[in-house]
């Protein structure tokens, strides 16, 4: 983590510090203590939410996999190719259309799972 600390306040100083990294941009000769501990709070905390999203998702990830068993029918073998080929398109919309009940949630949690995207926020 980069704190700019500087004794010559420039607008745009601030501005390319912040552009190159720089978590926050600080002024020498106020007292920065409370300052500093301040952007340190702030940034364990953003660290610690950053880790506890990786968890939730790996751990979304694996409850998926321990509960989704694809079955052997010829007709769900199919569906299961054609989920396995829109997950690895790079399209961004994808429509499932079935009857209620048919497991179209499930479907598009699997493309998703499987997609280069898995990472990425979800959709809810």
């Amino acid at each position: 983590m980069v704190v700019m600390l500087t004794g010559e306040p420039d607008h745009e100083t601030a501005v390319q510090a912040m552009r190159l990294g720089a978590r926050d941009y600080l002024i020498k000769g106020k007292p920065i203590r409370e300052e500093l501990l301040l952007v340190l709070e702030r940034e364990l905390s953003s660290q610690r939410l950053g880790r506890e999203v990786q968890h939730f998702r790996q751990e979304k990830s694996q409850k998926f996999s321990r509960e989704f068993r694809p079955r052997a029918e010829p007709a769900m073998q199919a569906v299961y190719t054609i989920v396995e080929q829109v997950a690895q398109s790079d399209s961004t919309s994808v429509l499932i259309e079935g009857e209620s009940g048919t497991g179209k949630e499930l479907i598009a949690h699997w493309i998703h799972e499987l997609s280069g995207r898995r990472d990425k926020r979800c959709w809810r």
